[in-house]
């Protein structure tokens, strides 16, 4: 999950034009973010309000669809499995 949490926040920082040490820290707060509730609506609702504040019309569904994407490949990764 942690992997997972990385790469939707790496991708959803490099749309906001965040590098270097404001993407690590980004992807920090967006991993933090995933203790806030059960299940993955506090991530995505983190992420998808972050696009918005930016300017970016980033639907939720989306920020859901790459999250599931991105699971899919920390897994493979990783090598672990659900």
């Amino acid at each position: 999950m942690a992997s997972r949490n990385v790469l939707v926040a790496l991708w959803a920082g490099g749309l906001m034009g965040l590098s270097g040490p404001a993407l690590t820290s980004y992807a920090v707060e967006v991993h933090l973010a995933d203790f806030d509730t059960t299940g993955d609506g506090d991530v995505i609702d983190k992420i998808t309000a972050d696009l918005h504040r930016t300017g970016l019309a980033v639907r939720s569904l989306e920020v859901r669809l790459r999250l599931s994407a991105f699971h899919r490949q920390a897994l493979a990764e990783t090598q672990a499995t659900d």
